[in-house]
């Protein structure tokens, strides 16, 4: 998703926008005044963060960019009594985000986009397994992971067979599209950060090594 983070407060969320990368979502930072944005900045977005400290201008912004544009907006203030939720949404935000603190804003950000109309990318589950193609994370019951891309890649493809044995040979061909005669451990090591993830706090194991065969989930 192309996500623009539009802000007047002297400095950007920089664990925010580090953290939406990473989830593979291309971020265009701006620090500009809110009276006004140039129409380039607002061309290709598909949702806008918006974070502002006076409420005229944030409503005035809002009412503009969606006279225009159908972008998401949504609206972040380290302050409710800076930033009144109900006028900003009457205005035509899409959410608001009041935040004591980054770690909480990042928390409500990537919860609002895996809950929101953005989710549009089915997830796919194996008992308390759910794996998150929209945000590329991985959840066991109340535990989250972040996955990078070829954990995310490995887990997806255990996920589409689970109950099957997958060679080393197999998934390094279709994760790595290469030819698995080499005594390379690639596989083995992050075969080892997923299990790390996803089974080391938990009794009952659901990725496993068959001897001399591969490796399943179950």
């Amino acid at each position: 998703m192309r996500i623009g983070i539009i802000t007047n407060t002297g400095s950007l969320p920089t664990l925010l926008v580090n953290e939406l990368k990473q989830a593979n979502h291309v971020i265009f930072p701006y620090h500009i005044n809110l009276t006004s944005i140039p129409t380039h900045v607002l061309q290709g977005l598909e949702l806008i963060i918006l974070a502002v400290t006076n409420i005229e201008q944030a409503e005035w912004l809002i009412k503009s960019i969606k006279s225009l544009h159908k972008i998401k907006i949504i609206v972040t203030g380290p302050n409710v009594t800076l930033i009144n939720k109900s006028q900003l949404i009457k205005a035509g935000a899409d959410y608001y985000l009041n935040y004591p603190n980054e770690s909480k804003l990042i928390h409500e950000v990537i919860h609002w986009l895996q809950t929101s109309a953005f989710n549009h990318l089915k997830h796919l589950t194996y008992k308390d397994l759910v794996l998150d193609p929209n945000m590329h994370t991985l959840a066991r019951q109340k535990k989250f992971y972040r996955l990078p891309n070829k954990e995310y890649l490995l887990m997806e493809h255990f996920l589409k067979y689970p109950n099957q044995i997958h060679s080393k040979r197999t998934l390094m061909e279709t994760i790595w599209d290469m030819n698995a005669d080499t005594n390379s451990t690639t596989v083995e090591t992050h075969i080892c950060n997923l299990r790390k993830k996803m089974d080391t706090e938990f009794p009952e194991k659901r990725l496993h090594t068959i001897p001399y065969s591969g490796y399943i989930l179950k």
